[in-house]
């Protein structure tokens, strides 16, 4: 049986916390809040917490290649570079489709070859009045969004196998992770299947380990999935929130898995029975995981001159 222990909760009370990344270069652990417009950093070494305001809400991000000054920052409305310590933020894409229209970008993650990959969800409807659905982009080194795929309501899960051949994506309220070849040379995706199906708790977000297994923080499930690559469930690692987010691996051998986890919409008595909601959940496990690729855009050297 595999055993994993919780080692520590960082008590940080995010509303909604998500997008978490570990950074090796100098062994720390990056996450947003969104709905506080947060951007926090862990040091692993002295467990000592940072947090920076963030200009708009900041659903994903991802390590720029070349700095650790700068992050690859998706915000609510669109795609910018950002440098968390200034708060300075140079915008690079701000899709019609998503301004005024009812939705906004959620969750993202680099691909093996360094474009990132980000979707929009539903918050509700446009300012017709009319029904929305969300879509899938890919940036390029171009740093556009190129929609990919549509039809979504809330998009989440992202991750890619070990060698890069098959694309993860989850629709939260569908309650269903799907699954498509990727063609590394393109970024193009197959179509996507259905891959595994989740009945009493909502997919958000994934990852991948270094043996090719999936891992899934499931929403109103106070537990996160790890999934076999045939999708037979391994492993249910229960979570003393109801609401873990996002999971990524870090520590220096990357053996330790990383969760975040909201407050927002808990009444005041779930609050009281779990106190730890909203808080960063660091577990030991005797899986590795697979470090996180940096985009390789590359047109923030013209704002940041070095």
């Amino acid at each position: 049986m595999h055993r994993s222990d919780l080692i520590e909760v960082i008590d940080v009370g995010n509303e909604l916390g998500e997008g978490v990344l570990w950074r090796a270069s100098d062994q720390t652990v990056w996450w947003t809040d969104i709905l506080s417009m947060r951007l926090y950093q862990f040091n692993w070494d002295d467990h000592g917490v940072t947090s920076f305001k963030t200009p708009a809400r900041l659903t994903a991000f991802s390590f720029v290649e070349g700095t650790d000054d700068i992050l690859l920052a998706a915000f609510d409305e669109g795609l910018a570079y950002f440098e968390p310590a200034t708060g300075r933020t140079e915008w690079l894409d701000r899709p019609d489709e998503l301004a005024g229209k009812g939705l906004r970008l959620n969750d993202g993650r680099t691909d093996p070859q360094g474009r990132f990959w980000v979707g929009s969800m539903v918050e509700g409807e446009n300012e017709g009045g009319e029904r929305v659905s969300g879509i899938l982009y890919r940036v390029d080194a171009d740093e556009k969004l190129v929609s990919v795929k549509g039809g979504i309501q809330i998009s989440n899960g992202l991750a890619w196998s070990p060698d890069g051949s098959e694309l993860y994506f989850a629709d939260s309220p569908t309650g269903k992770v799907s699954r498509a070849s990727f063609n590394k040379a393109t970024g193009g995706p197959g179509p996507f299947a259905d891959w595994l199906s989740i009945e009493d708790a909502s997919p958000d977000g994934g990852v991948t380990d270094a043996e090719g297994y999936y891992w899934s923080a499931l929403w109103g499930g106070s537990r996160v999935h790890r999934y076999s690559p045939s999708g037979e469930l391994d492993l249910s690692l229960k979570i003393s929130c109801p609401q873990p987010t996002c999971v990524a691996f870090g520590g220096p051998r990357l053996d330790h898995l990383i969760i975040t986890s909201a407050r927002t919409g808990l009444s005041d008595e779930v609050l009281s029975e779990h106190s730890l909601s909203g808080g960063l959940y660091i577990f030991e496990t005797p899986f590795r995981g697979i470090e996180s690729v940096r985009y390789k855009g590359s047109s923030w050297r013209q704002h940041w001159p070095h």
